[in-house]
């Protein structure tokens, strides 16, 4: 075929052994194409060493030959390539590749599935490479609905199991897309309502010219009495249609079927949080930060706070510990200063007794002295009383801890402890500085020394 453009040159950076691959085949499919197969093998070798490229060229010149024919042979030329750019297979690598590959975020079931083939092709699986692609299907999909469907299914196989994904990709897509469509209808509708009501008001403003007037036109233009003010999403829509929060998840209360504007629950803790609303707005609040929150590292991953606890029952006095007492949201609460704690931890059964406390995801995970990893329930921002000054304690909520730990920044706000970096001792004034005259020349008894009779004895 004449004007066929050629392969790019091969490029030699990143993953090399997929570049070659992805070159050799684009040169197979050109060879064909441009019927370079029926020419010399020596044309046929120089096409392929003029278009791969300089960097690759200068590989060749690396290579050696048995023979001259060898040099005018493709398939070894192609041969000497591979043994160049593919490394060694390492069947069990390979493997450990492919069954640590998951969906990640954003990635459509198409390039998921994409991806597992390509690895399989590496690992050797033979007649077992679409039940183990399948596999990986069902256990690393993100849906967790989808991977329900799939367990569900008798008999599953991979072409099964890639049908529903897809057909599940493509639904979610139309609902989204219907989402959006009925949310533009419900706007419209309500603009509509604002602009007939204003128009209604300025017309009655208006002297009455006639009774005769077409009824038709005016209830065509008016707009259905079916439509109300859904109390689930607040849109105004048909009693009977369609509302978007069907299915939904409070952001407020948690429960389905409405949103947080519309959540009774809001309304109904409103009253609870008037007094402490008001009390942040008497005092200044002081809003402590635990160090290398959820936010810092945990856009990577999980964080890991240590809580340095150390208990003996045997030698357990009143003084062996430092307590406080806190008001915490109008509660008396009992915490335990550790300033080898890198955060605040404060268990469940404390919070019950507390109103408004809202739990929020935590991504930390806490490491005690002996080393175990603790899984908190949550996380939350308590109003802290010491001293008639307020704080804004962040606190790691975990279940059946038995008293509640205030970390150590949380102490060094709130003065609890102060850090001392050096200590000097007094000096205690020596005997001869305050009695100098005492300890100058020799001592000497006086002259005149009481006689024997006068000395008085005295018997114990």
């Amino acid at each position: 075929m004449e004007g066929l453009r050629p392969p790019e040159n091969l490029i030699l950076t990143g993953n090399v052994a997929e570049q070659w691959k992805f070159w050799k085949q684009k040169f197979t499919l050109y060879k064909h194409a441009s019927g370079l197969s029926a020419k010399d093998p020596i044309v046929q070798c120089s096409t392929l060493l003029h278009i791969i490229g300089d960097d690759a060229l200068q590989v060749y010149n690396t290579f050696t030959f048995a023979t001259d024919e060898e040099k005018k042979d493709l398939n070894v030329l192609i041969q000497k390539f591979e043994e160049h750019f593919l490394p060694q297979k390492n069947v069990t690598f390979e493997r450990h590749v492919f069954n640590t590959t998951f969906q990640r975020d954003g990635e459509s079931f198409e390039q998921f599935l994409t991806e597992l083939k390509n690895l399989a092709k590496t690992c050797d699986f033979g007649t077992l490479t679409d039940d183990l692609v399948k596999d990986r299907i069902v256990v690393e999909l993100r849906d967790d609905a989808v991977r329900a469907n799939l367990l569900a299914k008798k008999d599953l196989d991979l072409a099964k199991a890639a049908e529903i994904c897809k057909a599940s990709e493509r639904s979610k897509a139309q609902m989204t897309q219907l989402n959006k469509s009925t949310r533009q209808s419900t706007s419209e509708s309500e603009v509509y309502t604002v602009y007939h009501n204003r128009s209604n008001k300025a017309n009655n403003d208006k002297p009455r010219q006639s009774r005769n007037y077409d009824r038709s036109n005016t209830q065509s233009n008016r707009p259905s009495s079916t439509r109300h003010q859904c109390s689930k999403c607040g849109y105004n829509h048909d009693r009977s249609g369609y509302c978007p929060a069907e299915g939904k998840s409070c952001n407020n209360c948690g429960k389905t079927n409405h949103f947080a504007n519309m959540c009774q629950t809001k309304l109904n803790q409103s009253k609870g949080s008037k007094i402490q609303h008001d009390r942040r707005n008497q005092q200044k609040v002081h809003t402590v930060d635990e160090a290398n929150s959820d936010t810092g590292t945990e856009g990577s991953g999980n964080s890991d706070f240590f809580i340095d606890v150390l208990e003996s029952q045997q030698c357990k006095t009143a003084d062996s510990e430092w307590n406080i007492n806190l008001l915490v949201e109008d509660e008396k609460v009992n915490f335990k200063l550790d300033t080898g704690s890198q955060c605040n931890v404060i268990s469940s059964s404390v919070l019950e007794n507390m109103e408004n406390v809202k739990l929020q995801r935590s991504k930390m995970h806490l490491i005690t002295y002996s080393g175990h990893k603790l899984q908190p329930m949550g996380k939350c921002v308590l109003l802290c009383e010491h001293k008639n000054r307020y704080y804004d304690l962040s606190f790691q909520v975990v279940k059946g801890m038995k008293k509640p730990l205030l970390g150590l920044k949380a102490c060094t706000a709130l003065g609890l402890i102060q850090r001392i970096d050096s200590v000097e001792s007094s000096k205690t004034p020596e005997p001869q500085d305050n009695y100098s005259d005492v300890f100058k020349g020799l001592g000497c008894l006086p002259e005149t020394l009481p006689k024997k009779e006068s000395i008085r004895r005295y018997k114990c």
